[in-house]
């Protein structure tokens, strides 16, 4: 479905931050859908600014054009991926992408960059911002360039709109955002509530119902 908009909501998007734009427009999404599907509420716990739950971890190797030795391991994420092991396969980037990816991790993407450095990106569980890199017997990680250890995804500010919204930190200009988008859709005469993510314990979600 268009978003089209007039000359007048126009330039009233224009005097508007982004944020708070971007949050109204996610949140107008997920009522249309609900609505469609023949709904009278709806959530949005994750995927905007205030309330991101499964922040981005990304990884780079810091060897480029990497090679293995075949049948050696990789540990992400709790599981074990041997490289290299089927019948034909090689061991260099390409086929470590491909085993990785192949290994269907949920959250996990394996990929390379211009440099021909192997990127993972991995997308965590909402109970945990974390990405484990195992070390142990056979392991390719100073092939590819990993280093063994728990990387944690930087803080998304949806946890500083949270402190904000339960008072645990002072901050007016989060405060003054959240308050736009409540307008926003009490004046459409929605009911809107911020509630607890409680698989995150520091993230809220909108729920809205009409």
């Amino acid at each position: 479905m268009a978003h089209d908009l007039t000359a007048t909501q126009a330039r009233t998007v224009s005097t508007t931050d982004a944020v708070i734009y971007n949050e109204i427009d996610t949140i107008n999404r997920a009522v249309l859908a609900a609505a469609l599907a023949g709904d009278l509420n709806t959530q949005v716990s994750d995927g905007t600014t205030m309330t991101e739950s499964t922040p981005t971890i990304t990884v780079t190797g810091s060897v480029a054009n990497p090679t293995f030795t075949a049948a050696d391991q990789v540990q992400l994420a709790g599981q074990a991926i041997a490289l290299g092991v089927d019948a034909g396969a090689g061991t260099g980037l390409d086929q470590a992408i491909a085993d990785i990816n192949n290994a269907a991790i949920t959250g996990l993407t394996a990929s390379k960059n211009d440099a021909d450095q192997l990127v993972l990106t991995y997308i965590p569980p909402q109970s945990a911002w974390t990405l484990e890199i195992g070390a142990g017997t056979g392991t390719a990680n100073a092939d590819l360039g990993l280093t063994a250890g728990t990387v944690t995804a930087t803080t998304p500010d949806s946890v500083s709109y949270y402190s904000a919204w339960t008072g645990e930190i002072d901050d007016r200009a989060t405060t003054t955002k959240m308050s736009q988008v409540i307008n926003h859709f009490q004046d459409l005469g929605y009911n809107i509530l911020r509630k607890k993510n409680t698989t995150t314990n520091n993230t809220f979600y909108w729920e809205l119902y009409w």
